[in-house]
């Protein structure tokens, strides 16, 4: 047992913690949703900013309330705003003139930011306080004392009876939006000092922690996890904003916190695709063993023979998260998928997968080719600046896969491995992608 600021804390207590980012506290939404799908329960949470928020939720376990605000919440429910500021839930400020400049110039300098009562109105209408002391779950937030710029790590056994509300205001008051101030003090946004409170929840004794990061802004040290058993759920995909309440960002990211929870979990496969356990990936291994394979592979990607195996060499060739995993079918049709940008934000099997990058691959037209010279010029600029990142998409409105196809990159008949090696060191699953085309291809 370990002893931390008066409380004892069992051995085998878990603890969560949810780190703030505004509107992207509902990926925090999805990842509960998922603890309760595989039966995981919790001892302790704490929160900063809307992670304080989600954690008081889930002290009063009341799940069915988080869904329900996070499924309505939109920017005019957390903050004061004329109307015609709100678009689709979001802060809408491409309309500039007098008006929207005085009110802003008012709320900011004049009121020392944006009214954040309806927020307030919001957590004294769906906490219930006494409900959260009663059910015992050790609940802890974090906020910054204004005067001297001080952070504040508090649990709900430090917090006066009655003030739950307000200390949580205090965590989750963004640094636009006006001060929380109670008991003569001035509070603003927990995550300027500590956006992910592992070390509080260490502090206190805890030693089996989940994090829930979901990318916020803020002070996001990454934790130290030495001493402890810490399993650390983050966001796969970039998205939205922090005030980007608009619907369809939200039911999105809260289906990847859902996703990305499960898989961290071991409750779903895959590395950059989210994958059903079940049915595995039809294997293409075989075709390694065949000699017209292996002459056309050598064609694009000359490669020395003193590794021990040619699957070896197929690995050297690989982005490093991959290049190790067990399963080398899985690995090169996953490489083959992020080159097609075939969707990552949903459910596969691996045959549906399999299935996506089939259908990609044929409907490309290889025989129209591209113009290579412009685009060579700008890769070359690209790899210059230390290879820096160069999406080819960004520029052609396509994938790297059908670019290089389209651009005699991976003809092994026509080879120009300098040019291909040039370019898989921009968009590094190009490799696997192209081992997956002349492999899938054998099979034919």
């Amino acid at each position: 047992m370990g002893k931390r600021r008066g409380k004892t804390v069992q051995g085998g207590a878990k603890a969560l913690v949810f780190s703030g980012g505004g509107a992207k506290g509902v990926f925090e939404l999805g990842a509960w949703r998922a603890f309760r799908d595989v039966g995981l329960e919790f001892d302790a949470v704490a929160g900063a900013s809307v992670g304080s928020l989600n954690a008081a939720l889930y002290a009063q376990d009341r799940f069915d309330l988080a869904e329900e605000i996070w499924s309505t919440l939109s920017i005019e429910k957390i903050v004061n705003l004329p109307s015609h500021f709100v678009k689709d839930g979001k802060m809408d400020l491409r309309e500039v003139n007098l008006d929207n400049i005085t009110f802003f110039n008012k709320a900011l300098f004049q009121k020392g930011g944006l009214d954040s009562s309806p927020l307030y109105g919001l957590l004294n209408r769906y906490l219930d306080e006494k409900a959260i002391r009663g059910r015992g779950i050790d609940l802890g937030i974090v906020t910054v004392e204004v005067k001297g710029f001080k952070g504040r790590e508090l649990f709900l056994d430090q917090m006066e009876e009655g003030l739950l509300a307000d200390y949580l205001l205090a965590s989750a008051s963004f640094p636009a939006f006006e001060d929380a101030v109670f008991n003569g003090r001035r509070f603003t946004d927990g995550g300027l000092v500590n956006n992910i409170p592992h070390s509080m929840m260490k502090e206190r004794g805890y030693r089996d922690i989940t994090v829930v990061d979901v990318s916020g802004l803020g002070m996001n040290r990454r934790p130290e996890v030495e001493g402890t058993r810490t399993t650390y759920i983050k966001n796969s995909l970039t998205m939205g904003g922090v005030l980007d309440f608009s619907p369809d960002f939200l039911k999105s990211y809260g289906e990847l916190g859902y996703w990305d929870t499960l898989q961290t979990l071991g409750q779903l496969e895959g590395t950059s695709y989210f994958i059903k356990p079940g049915k595995p990936c039809p294997s293409l291994e075989k075709g390694l063993g065949d000699s017209g394979v292996r002459a056309k592979i050598r064609a694009l990607f000359p490669v020395t023979e003193d590794l021990p195996s040619f699957p070896g060499i197929i690995r050297s060739l690989l982005p490093r998260e991959y290049a190790q995993q067990k399963n080398l079918s899985e690995v090169l049709l996953e490489c083959a998928a992020l080159s097609l940008q075939i969707p990552r934000d949903r459910l596969y099997s691996w045959p549906a997968l399999a299935g996506k990058v089939d259908e990609a691959r044929k409907s490309i037209d290889a025989g129209d080719p591209l113009p290579l010279e412009d685009h060579l010029k700008k890769l070359k600029g690209t790899l210059e600046e230390k290879f820096g990142k160069f999406l080819p998409e960004e520029s052609s409105g396509i994938s790297s896969y059908e670019y290089a196809l389209r651009a005699g990159l991976i003809n092994p008949d026509k080879p120009a491995p300098g040019l291909l090696k040039a370019y898989v060191s921009v968009h590094p699953p190009l490799a696997g992608a192209v081992l997956y085309g002349l492999l899938r291809d054998y099979f034919s």
